[in-house]
This record gives C-alpha cells, structure tokens and sequence, in this order.
C-alpha cells in the first residue's frame, strides 16, 4: 500500500491520464524513482500463454477455467513464471526483475492501463465484478509487475521478449515522474525492445500526498483481491 500511495501522488501531480487497453494488444508500462525500476505488462491471456509461454496449469482449474478466488492467495509466482522467457539488462548489465503480482480481469471489461498507478492497481485490486461463472482462457486479459533495484535506475532499459512471430506493443514511458511516453512499437522476431528515459525531477505538493493518501485508504482497501509478495512475507 506505502508504493500504492506514493505512487498517487505522482500520478495526480501530473494528471490523471484513464484509456482503455486495447483487448488484442500487448502493453508495457515502465516507471522509474531513485531505487527502482517497475515495468507492468498487460496482455490477453492467450498471448501469454502461446507466445511467453506461461504454463496455462498456473491459471487454470480442472475443468478448464479460471477460479477467480484461487488467486487471493498470492500470484506472484505465476508473474515469475511470465517473466522466465524475458532477457533484461540495465546499463547493459544483466538485471534481476521480481514478479509484484499478477491478476487476470474479464477481456470485455478492461481497465485503464496507462499510469503505473494504473499498473499497481491492475494487479493488486479486483476493479471489476467477478463473473458469474469461471471464465476460458481466451476471455482473459492479464496484468503482471516486476521491479527491480539497479544501481542507476535512470540508465538505458534493454528487454529481449518472447517474439517468434513478431509483438505489438503499446509503451508507456515514465521517468523519474516526467511527462509520458506513448509509443507503438512492432518487434520483429528477435529484437530488442530498448528504453532510455532521461531523469525528469518533479515537487510533489504536501497538500496532494494527503489528499491522494485519504482518497486510496478510503477506497481502494475494501477491493483488495490478493495478497502481494510483500505483504505474505510480513505475515510470515
């Protein structure tokens, strides 16, 4: 929840920005601060399963659905599993990404996924009504995030994705709070996906960190859906 919060505000010092994904593509949103770097990825379920080569077992039950409450119990393993396939390096070093969490959400009801405090919530919070029944796989559009400690969170960002057949991608940029970066990129089959974003300090007004803090506390908890990595490790 600290992360959750101080991501907000960050977010509402630039501006709320809400756009829905787009249901047959894959996107990426990548966020920077002085210790971290946090990449979300949403993508149809489908697509990480055939292309990322995710285990579809991870997700599914035994009949061929996905039982929704099944992932109250922590994900995170699962998003280490999507991020298996993916070469990342950071000032050309290689860099160690940790699964956050993942959440899968209805394919017809998405989520707006442009901020990483769009990212945060995809992953961390139930926005949607469960469906009546267990949904397939192909009905699914999916939300993991990583993070990561370099020594220089503000170097050049390489990422080698699982592409055999090519990848769209919708990329978010956001450095160190600075304005977005909204980019299409196609990958051919074995190129790297490269991100460098220059170092962009912004204030962000006490009066916003309080406001931001009330509105999450007030609304946000009562929707929590799953436990992070984090907070299982507090518990232990």
């Amino acid at each position: 929840m600290q992360r959750i919060l101080a991501r907000a505000a960050l977010v509402v010092a630039g501006g709320l920005t809400c756009s829905p994904v787009l249901a047959d593509r894959a996107k990426l949103i990548v966020a920077r601060d002085d210790r971290s770097v946090e990449i979300f990825m949403g993508m149809p379920v489908l697509t990480a399963v055939d292309t990322f080569g995710l285990d579809a077992g991870m997700l599914i039950g035994s009949d061929g659905r996905v039982p929704f409450e099944s992932l109250q119990e922590g994900t995170w393993q699962i998003a280490d599993a999507l991020w298996e396939r993916v070469e990342a390096r950071i000032a050309g070093q290689t860099a160690t990404f940790e699964g956050m969490s993942l959440m899968v959400h209805p394919l017809n009801q998405p989520l707006p996924f442009v901020t990483p405090l769009d990212g945060l919530t995809a992953i961390s919070v139930c926005g949607v009504p469960a469906p009546e029944a267990p949904r397939g796989l192909r009905d699914l559009y999916l939300y993991a995030g990583f993070v990561a400690y370099p020594d220089d969170p503000g170097a050049p960002i390489t990422l080698r994705l699982p592409n055999p057949e090519g990848l769209d991608l919708l990329v978010q940029d956001h450095g160190f709070g600075g304005p977005l970066r909204d980019r299409h990129v196609h990958l051919p089959p074995g190129k790297p996906l490269e991100l460098a974003v220059p170092r962009g300090p912004v204030a962000v007004p006490v009066a916003v960190m309080v406001v931001v803090m009330v509105a999450l506390s007030g609304l946000l908890l009562p929707y929590a859906a799953g436990r992070s990595r984090w907070s299982v490790r507090a518990s232990a």
